[in-house]
């Protein structure tokens, strides 16, 4: 049984306004945890260095 393309309902549900707005944000927020991951990485490593 197949599932139903959830993306696509939804895509079709949108305006392309919308639709635009939906991916920026998206974008924005994985760029978000990007960069707060990795300065936590860099920050562990100053607070921690290797012997």
């Amino acid at each position: 049984m197949a599932l139903p393309n959830f993306r696509r309902i939804f895509q079709d549900s949108r305006s392309e306004g919308e639709e635009k707005q939906a991916a920026n944000a998206a974008v924005f927020k994985f760029v978000s945890f990007l960069t707060i991951a990795v300065c936590m990485i860099v920050a562990r490593k100053l607070s921690f260095p290797s012997a």
